[in-house]
């Protein structure tokens, strides 16, 4: 379940996956409950969006930008540990030449000392940074 700060409390939790409008260079934090396999707890992260695409008025709710949080990402930031992912769109040269699993977000780890947003302008084009931890 995700909730949104808003006004100095979170929203209502609605079940995920939530489809919302932000703006960008706004750092927006979340609450994510109800955890599989991690009963009460909760993670706060933040979401700050970068970039974005420009199409044309009538189907710019066509083409979100998918944040997936993974099983082991929760259990990092529930473990203490920082989580930095960069959500970028892909260059279109360089990109994966196969059909992608439409359920399954595909990801690339940095290398401990790397700064993620670098690596992410290497592979494409940066759009959010996500933070929990």
């Amino acid at each position: 379940m995700i909730s949104f700060a808003e006004g100095g409390n979170f929203t209502s939790p609605v079940k995920a996956p939530v489809t919302v409008g932000m703006l960008i260079g706004q750092v927006y934090r979340l609450k994510v409950t109800q955890i599989p396999n991690q009963p009460g707890m909760e993670v706060f992260p933040t979401l700050e969006l970068i970039n974005r695409l420009y199409p044309l008025q009538s189907r710019k709710a066509q083409f979100p930008i998918p944040v997936d949080l993974t099983g082991e990402e929760l259990r990092f930031a529930l473990e203490g540990k920082y989580v930095t992912r960069v959500i970028y769109l892909e260059n279109p040269e360089t990109a994966f030449p196969a059909k992608e699993d439409a359920e399954r977000q595909r990801y690339f780890e940095a290398r401990p000392g790397d700064d993620p947003l670098f690596v992410a302008d290497i592979l494409g084009r940066p759009m959010a940074i996500l933070r929990m931890g």
